[in-house]
């Protein structure tokens, strides 16, 4: 990389310039002071453009516009080399301050958001694909209860992981408690001998209970079920408290016929 080459590829890192400004910023730096008129021929650009983007590079900081004296016409130099490490150094205070600001921010936006929620009661979120569904397991595993029906089938093809996944967050989270309504099979039974019983609940569904090959979870106020077809994943997250605590009523009725 030759030295235009790296001042344009910092210039657009760090002041996002466009490919005009850069056309026209490089040109300063040979031919400044000169007029608009005259970058413009320079630059072949026409005269609107190049005004338009040395307005934009004078707001940045990194070009000036002045007059030699009355009547003159306007001229545009380049700002000293020195001139970037202040721009920087008040960026990088400038977002210190943002910084000290971040938690009380991200508490703010947090409380908007559940009194939209309380005001908008359900929310449903649709997931698509490995990568995407993959988001939802994330979600769960970070909830310090769940509640599943579990009848994983094709599932445990498309996520072999996903039992390990399970296991680490357990062992992790000493406050996570997991009651599982769950198939007999051999990844199950595997499954269960990592889980610590003090904090892991399982009971195996029968063949009348009758279960879809699904992954249930209820968690954290949402329910998530999770479905294979054809090597094909998809989701689905509802956030609702009456739909949680009714989900959650169901399951227990269904763990006490068990």
């Amino acid at each position: 990389m030759n030295n235009e080459e790296a001042i344009e590829k910092f210039l657009v890192d760090e002041f996002n310039l466009s490919k005009k400004e850069i056309i026209l910023y490089m040109n300063l730096v040979k031919h400044a002071p000169t007029t608009v008129l005259e970058l413009s021929e320079i630059a072949n650009l026409n005269r609107i453009t190049t005004h338009v983007n040395i307005d934009n590079l004078s707001k940045k900081g990194l070009v000036t516009q002045f007059r030699k004296g009355r009547g003159s016409r306007r001229q545009i130099t380049v700002e000293p080399p020195e001139k970037l490490s202040v721009i920087l150094q008040a960026r990088k205070a400038k977002l210190e301050a943002a910084e000290k600001q971040l938690d009380f921010i991200t508490q703010a936006i947090a409380s908007l958001n559940k009194e939209n929620k309380q005001m908008n009661s359900t929310e449903i979120r649709h997931y698509t694909g490995k990568e995407e569904v993959k988001l939802i397991y994330d979600e769960v595993l970070k909830a310090k209860e769940i509640r599943t029906y579990a009848n994983t089938g094709e599932l445990l093809n498309i996520f072999p992981g996903n039992i390990n996944k399970f296991v680490e967050a357990h062992n992790k989270n000493q406050d996570m408690y997991i009651w599982e309504i769950i198939a007999d099979s051999d990844e199950t039974q595997n499954y269960l001998k990592q889980m610590d019983p003090k904090r892991f609940f399982y009971k195996f569904a029968i063949a009348k209970l009758g279960l879809p090959p699904i992954d249930c979870l209820i968690f954290d106020g949402k329910i998530a079920m999770i479905e294979a077809k054809k090597g094909l994943v998809s989701g689905i997250i509802i956030e609702n408290p009456s739909f949680y605590k009714y989900s959650e009523a169901i399951h227990e009725f269904v763990w006490d016929y068990l």
